[in-house]
C-alpha cells in the first residue's frame, strides 16, 4: 500500500472502558490494556485503485494473546451533518476486520472515516483507539487541465498531485472520444445535489462543468468521472434548443448555472439536498465571463444580450449594477473580454473592447452597504500592453494585479496606480511561447501558473507568489500534448463555506 499523510488534525481519540458485573469473574484480576496511538494526521489513500490500509495494532496489556480479541471498525464521519466531535452520539459501524493488524482494501467514497481498533479480554473488559482516514480518487484532489486537442475538439487532463502524476485525456476514456469543438470554459463547483442513478437516491459531489464551441456542455462527478449532468437532464424542463450552457460554479452558500438565458441558482448540497436540476432563470442573459465578488458574497457577470454588468446574490436575486454617472449596462458598442477578482483590493475588474475601434476600458467594480457599485472607468492607453494583449489573470490574495501577456512577455497591472511592470519567472526556456497565466489559489499554496507551448505540447511552470510576483524556480513543472484553455483545482472537503474557486483564467 501507498501511504499518504497530510497535515491534519487527528479526526478524534476514543478510549472506553466497561467491566461486566459477573462475580464468577471475581477471581480473574482486570489489567489495564495500552492501545498505542496511531498516525496523529490519519491516513490518505487513493480509492478504488486496489490499495489498503495496513494498521497494526502496538498493545501493551497483562493478558495473554489468547485472552485477547481484536475487532477494527470504520464510521462514516458524514461531515456535512454530523457532528465528528460529539462522541455521545451512536453511529453506525461497519466491522472491517478482526486480529492484530488490519489490511483494508479501501473502496470508499471521497470523504472522512474513522477507523477504530477495539480490544476486548474474555473478561469483556474493553479499549478502543481511534484514527482517521482520508480517501480520495485519481480524480478527487489536483488539477484539471481543459486543453484543445490535436484535431481542434476537447478534451481534459489531470494532475493529481498526491501521487504527482498526470492523468492524460480522461474524457476520452470516459464518453470513448473527445467532446466535440474546441474548448469554451470549464469550472468547478463543491458540494452539488444529484439523484444517485444506482440507488435513486438524493446524494452529493464535487462537479466539473465542460463546455465547447460546438455547444457540447457535459458535468463530471470529480469522484469517478461519471456523468452527472448533460443538456438533457439539467433542468426541470426539456432545455430549449437555442440555450447556450456556459458554466455552474459554487459561490457562498449558492450554486449558478449560466447560459445564454440567464442565470439560474439553487442552495448548495451542504445547505439543502435536493436533486440538482435548475429551475427557472433570471436576467436576459449571461456569457462565460464571470467572476465572484467577495464583498457581496455573490456573482457579477457580463450579461451579453444587455450588453451589461450584472449581479446575482447569494439568493439568487438578480439586478444591473447601475449608476447614471458611470453607466454598466446598455453599452452595446462594447463586448467583455476578460473578468476577474482581486480580494487585495476589494476590486473587481472588467475589461470592455469597443467592437467598432478596438478601444479598451477598464471598469472596477467594487461594493457599498446597498451592494455592488462601479468605482472608476478607466480608459487604457492605445500603447498599453493591457490594451494590446490577448490573455489575463487576476493576482487573487496577494497584490492589486492583472497578470497578461503581450509579444511573448508577462506583465502586471497594478489595478491601484494603472502602472505596468514586466515579470520574468525564473525557469522559462529563452525559445518559449508563453500561452497562459494564471493564480491558481486554492492550492495548499498560492500559485502563479504560467504556461508553454511547444507544437502540440503544454507545459506548465507553478510558481510560488510573493508580493504578488513569481518567487524563485518554479515549484512543480508538468508537460502534456494539446493546447491549454484553463485550469481548476480541487480536492475532497472543499465546501462553500470557507472556499470558492477562481471562476475565470
Amino acid at each position: 500500500m501507498k501511504r499518504f499523510i497530510y497535515t491534519m488534525i487527528l479526526g478524534g481519540m476514543l478510549l472506553t472502558a466497561c467491566t461486566e458485573d459477573d462475580s464468577s469473574l471475581a477471581h480473574i484480576d482486570i489489567s489495564d490494556i495500552e492501545i498505542a496511538e496511531f498516525n496523529e494526521d490519519g491516513y490518505t489513500v487513493v480509492s478504488y485503485a486496489g490499495n489498503k490500509l495496513e494498521l497494526v495494532a502496538d498493545v501493551v496489556s497483562g493478558y495473554t494473546d489468547s485472552q485477547l480479541v481484536y475487532t477494527w471498525y470504520l464510521i462514516d464521519l458524514a461531515r456535512e451533518d454530523r457532528d465528528r466531535y460529539d462522541y455521545s452520539k451512536v453511529y453506525d459501524q461497519e466491522k472491517i476486520g478482526e486480529g492484530k493488524t488490519l489490511s483494508y482494501e479501501v473502496n470508499l467514497p471521497p470523504g472522512e472515516y474513522s477507523i477504530v481498533c477495539e480490544v476486548k479480554a474474555d473478561n469483556g473488559y474493553t479499549v478502543t483507539r481511534t484514527t482517521t482516514l482520508y480517501t480520495i480518487t485519481n480524480f478527487t484532489t489536483g488539477h484539471y487541465i481543459l486543453k484543445e486537442t490535436a484535431d481542434g475538439n476537447t478534451d481534459v487532463d489531470v494532475y493529481n498531485e498526491v501521487e504527482e502524476k498526470l492523468i492524460e485525456n480522461v474524457l476520452t476514456a470516459v464518453l470513448g472520444a473527445p467532446m466535440s469543438g474546441k474548448p469554451l470554459t470549464m469550472s468547478m463547483c463543491f458540494s452539488h445535489s444529484y439523484v444517485d442513478a444506482n440507488s435513486n437516491e438524493m446524494s452529493s459531489t464535487n462537479i466539473v462543468s465542460v463546455a465547447t464551441e460546438d455547444n457540447d456542455f457535459k458535468t463530471f462527478s470529480t469522484t469517478d468521472l461519471s456523468v452527472i449532468f448533460d443538456k438533457t437532464n439539467l433542468l426541470y424542463g426539456e432545455m430549449e434548443a437555442d440555450e447556450r450552457p456556459y458554466s455552474i460554479v459554487s459561490g457562498m452558500w449558492t450554486n449558478y448555472y449560466f447560459s445564454s438565458k440567464g442565470v439560474r441558482t439553487q442552495y448548495s448540497a451542504s445547505m439543502s439536498a435536493g436533486s440538482g436540476k435548475y429551475g427557472v432563470a433570471a436576467g436576459e442573459g449571461a456569457s462565460p465571463f464571470i467572476t465572484y465578488h467577495n464583498s457581496g458574497m455573490g456573482v457579477l457577470l457580463w450579461d451579453k444580450t444587455s450588453h451589461s454588468i450584472a449581479y446575482c446574490d447569494y439568493n439568487g436575486g438578480f439586478s444591473l449594477v447601475n449608476d447614471a454617472s458611470m453607466p454598466t449596462n446598455g453599452l452595446t458598442d462594447y463586448e467583455c473580454i476578460a473578468c476577474g477578482t482581486n480580494q487585495f483590493s476589494g476590486i473587481s475588474p472588467f475589461l470592455l473592447q469597443n467592437k467598432e475601434t478596438g478601444e479598451r476600458k477598464l471598469y472596477l467594480m467594487g461594493a457599498s452597504f446597498m451592494g455592488p457599485e462601479i468605482y472608476e472607468i478607466r480608459p487604457l492607453p492605445v500603447d498599453s500592453h493591457l490594451a494590446q494583449s490577448t490573455k489575463f489573470s487576476t493576482c487573487v490574495t496577494s497584490a492589486a494585479y492583472i497578470y497578461l501577456i503581450h509579444d511573448n512577455v508577462i506583465y502586471a497591472y497594478n489595478l491601484e496606480t494603472g502602472e505596468e511592470e514586466t515579470l520574468t519567472p525564473k525557469g522559462l526556456p529563452a525559445d518559449a511561447q508563453i500561452t497562459y497565466i494564471s493564480n491558481q489559489y486554492l492550492n495548499p499554496n498560492n500559485f502563479l501558473v504560467v504556461g508553454t507551448q511547444k507544437n502540440n505540447e503544454y507545459t506548465l511552470y507553478y510558481y510560488d507568489i510573493v508580493g504578488g510576483k513569481p518567487d524563485g524556480d518554479p515549484q512543480r513543472v508538468i508537460t502534456g500534448e494539446g493546447k491549454v484553455k484553463s485550469m481548476r483545482y480541487t480536492k475532497a472537503g472543499l465546501n462553500t463555506f470557507v472556499t470558492v474557486p477562481p471562476y475565470m483564467d
